[in-house]
């Protein structure tokens, strides 16, 4: 039976939830209430996009932290249970943050992280997912915020966007819908910031000493947890691993480090990975995006669905320089130029117009201040109203050729 509960911490997308119903399938006191066969093989708004694990009903589902407490607290569970959790938070810190209050309420607790490894193509990979296999993700976020990040128009249908250029559109402007830049990763999870985690320990134990110190009388060891010690009790799993060959010996290390359960055994998990494997059409992202990077051509994956054109468009876009925001890129450029103005510069140009500055200029641009100049084509390019491929013909013929 499991011996102590399980965190999974994880953005929709990133396969957390076959994760739990490894854990519970393993464990052979709970395969007799747990589902051998999970997939959902159809898609529905109840279940999701084909490919999901949602067979296995997930009690509690996937939520952030704080609806996470607030499920305990109501239910009050008296035996060891695996969760599912939505980091949610803007920042590394937040996510620390509320590890740490998990190690606060639960001395036993053995959390599991499952990151992207801060790589852009696959951050890429673990938005398309929440996108297509689970869309009921946007609707919901919407409903807790006061930003409609998703809301693209009146008529937009989350179960039905893979044709919306709009939708397109709107998830590479808006800064708070999907990552917009290295800080701010709304829709993804990079690996754990040890040093900050850390941190955020120190400051409980920190607490802890000084209010035992002067009341030991309410603070003691009968009430709280005296000092947070993570060793042993947090593992990462890279997310491309989980639908891969990887996985297994990976679980297994886990399970046997963790003591998790004290009944395990593997087999069914071991004959059905597969099966979960071939079920996953997303990974597809990973070659067409490299046959793209490659030879400059589209496949009919990356046609395929306005958050795939979306993901790749944000590639063309960083690899110009172009900032993923409302902001036109002239109005920017002009805004930097006048705070870092020299006293002998001239007026600034347009954009387009940067080749005719005195080299003196240019060079002190890109050199102190490190300017990323965005490329003048696309900047004039009214990519909205474009199709990917009139977008992909360009960047391919005027500006990648000259690189």
């Amino acid at each position: 039976m499991l011996q102590k509960n399980v965190y999974i911490i994880y953005p929709a997308g990133y396969h957390g939830s076959y994760v739990k119903w490894a854990i519970e399938v393993s464990d052979l006191d709970r395969r007799g209430s747990t589902v051998l066969d999970p997939l959902n093989r159809s898609t529905s708004s109840q279940f999701g996009g084909a490919g999901t694990s949602h067979g296995h009903v997930r009690i509690p589902t996937h939520q952030g932290f704080n609806h996470h407490c607030a499920w305990v607290i109501l239910n009050r569970p008296n035996a060891p249970m695996v969760y599912i959790i939505n980091p949610g938070g803007d920042s590394d810190q937040q996510l620390c943050d509320d590890i740490v209050q998990l190690l606060m309420q639960d001395p036993t607790g053995i959390i599991i992280t499952i990151n992207d490894g801060n790589d852009r193509v696959t951050q890429s990979y673990g938005r398309i997912n929440c996108v297509i296999k689970w869309p009921t993700f946007m609707p919901a976020t919407d409903a807790c915020s006061d930003d409609k990040n998703f809301m693209v128009h009146e008529n937009f249908d989350p179960f039905d966007c893979a044709n919306d250029r709009l939708f397109r559109n709107h998830m590479i402007t808006n800064t708070n819908a999907l990552t917009n830049n290295d800080q701010d990763n709304r829709m993804a999870s990079g690996p754990l910031d040890f040093a900050l985690l850390d941190s955020s320990v120190a400051k409980y134990n920190d607490w802890y000493t000084v209010r035992n110190r002067f009341q030991p009388h309410e603070v003691n060891e009968k009430n709280y947890v005296t000092k947070i010690n993570y060793q042993n009790r947090i593992y990462e799993f890279d997310v491309k691993d989980i639908p891969g060959d990887k996985f297994l010996s990976k679980f297994q290390d886990l399970l046997n480090s963790a003591n998790i359960s004290d009944n395990v055994n593997l087999d069914v998990l071991k004959q059905y990975h597969s099966k979960y494997i071939s079920a996953q059409s997303n990974l597809q992202w990973f070659e067409s995006f490299d046959h793209w990077d490659q030879t400059g051509e589209l496949d009919t994956y990356l046609l395929s669905h306005s958050i795939i054109q979306a993901e790749l468009l944000r590639e063309i876009m960083r690899r110009c320089n172009l900032k993923f925001d409302n902001v036109d890129q002239n109005t920017a450029w002009q805004k930097f130029y006048n705070t870092v103005r020299g006293p002998s510069w001239p007026d600034a140009p347009p954009i387009a117009e940067f080749d005719q500055l005195p080299d003196r200029v240019k060079q002190e641009i890109n050199t102190k201040f490190e300017y990323k100049m965005p490329n003048p084509v696309m900047c004039q390019l009214d990519w909205q109203n474009m199709s990917l491929q009139e977008i992909n013909q360009v960047f391919q013929t005027q500006i990648r050729t000259k690189e």
